[in-house]
Parts: structure tokens; sequence; C-alpha cells
């Protein structure tokens, strides 16, 4: 079982500010149930580390994410590289998922094509030119049940 005994500050700059709602740490649903955390190594050393509270900072249409991190590491210099390389994956700020990337895993099929340039007209609008998602899940599905998700006519949609 690993610690989480030591504590530090991440800061993201420049995180478009309509990302700040899909920036969630913990399952709504699920008390005290993380959403993002790390677990990966440096240098034979295992790292664990939790996100348990961000805060932003906004300037025009960008903000500044404050997370404060728990992690069973020293922050050493090399760890808080990690962790704010691991967390800018999580929400998409480095390798963002956009409008290309969609298209790109419809590996040419024309009908994918154009019902996912139909739904991302709904997703730019909100979000930009790029989602607050590091990766797709399920490749194909996760774009429309974020569509779906998004805005439900009977509320929170929990699957």
């Amino acid at each position: 079982m690993f610690q989480l005994n030591h504590k530090t500050e991440i800061t993201i700059n420049g995180i478009p500010v309509q990302w700040i709602p899909k920036i969630e740490l913990y399952y709504p649903d699920l008390p005290q149930f993380p959403i993002m955390y790390i677990h990966t190594q440096i240098n034979n050393n295992r790292l664990v580390a939790c996100p348990v509270s961000v805060s932003y900072e906004i300037i025009q249409d960008k903000c500044n994410a404050k997370f404060f991190v728990f992690t069973n590491l020293e922050p050493t210099t090399e760890v808080l590289d990690k962790i704010k390389d691991e967390i800018e994956n999580r929400i998409g700020f480095s390798n963002p998922n956009n409008k290309q990337t969609v298209i790109d895993c419809c590996k040419g099929n024309s009908e994918f094509i154009n019902i996912l340039t139909d739904l991302w007209q709904c997703i730019e609008k909100s979000y930009g030119p790029s989602i607050p998602y590091g990766r797709f899940y399920e490749e194909m599905f996760s774009i429309p049940r974020f569509v779906a998700a998004w805005q439900a006519k009977t509320g929170r949609q929990v699957k």
C-alpha cells in the first residue's frame, strides 16, 4: 500500500475557459472515487498521485488551472514534470483530440465521417477546436456519448 503523504501544486496555463466544467477529479455519483489519478514509474520507483482539488485563474478566454496533488514520492522536479505531463494528457491539453483526430479514427468510412462531422459542430460551439479529454476511451463511441450526455433532456445520464 502506498501512502500519499507528500503534497504539491501543479499549474497548467492557458486552458480554454469553457473546459472548466469538464475537468472533473471525482465521480459525482461515487464520493471519494477519483476519476483522475496517476500510476506510473520513475527510475524503477512507483509513482502514485491523485489531484484532490483544482482552482482557476481566468484570464480572458483562457484560464490557469492549479491542481493540488497528493503523491507517494517526494515532489522532485522529475516527479513534478511527470505529474504535470500526466494531467495535461488526461484533460486533453497536450495531444488534444480535435476534428481531424475524430475523422482519422473513421478510417475512411464516409458515413461515420459525416455523422461525426455533424456532431463536431455541437462540440465546437461549446468547447472550441478541441475537446477536454486526453484520449478516446472507446474510440468511436465516446464522442457520440459525450454529445448525448452533454445536454440530456432528462437530466444527468449515468451508464
